[in-house]
């Protein structure tokens, strides 16, 4: 059994709807994690410990896709997340039905590979926040 099979998923559905959907959400190497439908495409938040509350976000030295996108209080959970999308060259997003533009090989990302992607992100996080701390501790 794969070990992000334990999580409760939804499967990603493309659409124009304004509602914000879970598709998966759990804890991952002691870091809460949620993956949202955001209708056109996917987003996927991280809660962060407070020393990671203080620094911009751009500094973040993290992989994820696309970048770091979002630093914040996340609406309907606490504390402070940092996020990124999946709306970017060579994603599909619902409204290029809408605009009549569509990319040919554009990546429908599903919650399997969404899930797969957040625990590569995780593990690169947890690596860092240990390192932040080693240098916290010696100071």
């Amino acid at each position: 059994m794969n070990k992000l099979d334990k999580f409760k998923k939804r499967e990603m559905e493309y659409d124009l709807s304004d509602e914000t959907r879970v598709l998966a959400e759990g804890e991952l190497n002691g870091l809460s994690f949620v993956i949202l439908n955001r209708g056109s495409h996917p987003c996927s938040y991280i809660k962060v410990h407070e020393i990671l509350k203080e620094i911009d976000y751009n500094d973040i030295p993290l992989d994820c896709h696309g970048g770091l996108t979002f630093s914040g209080e996340l609406k309907g959970y606490g504390g402070h997340w940092i996020g990124w999308d999946y709306a970017h060259l060579g994603d599909y997003i619902a409204y290029s039905k809408i605009l009549h533009f569509s990319e040919p090989n554009a990546h429908a990302w599903t919650t399997d590979e969404l899930l797969i992607e957040m625990e590569d992100v995780i593990y690169n996080l947890s690596k860092l926040l240990d390192f932040v701390n080693k240098v916290k501790k010696k100071r």
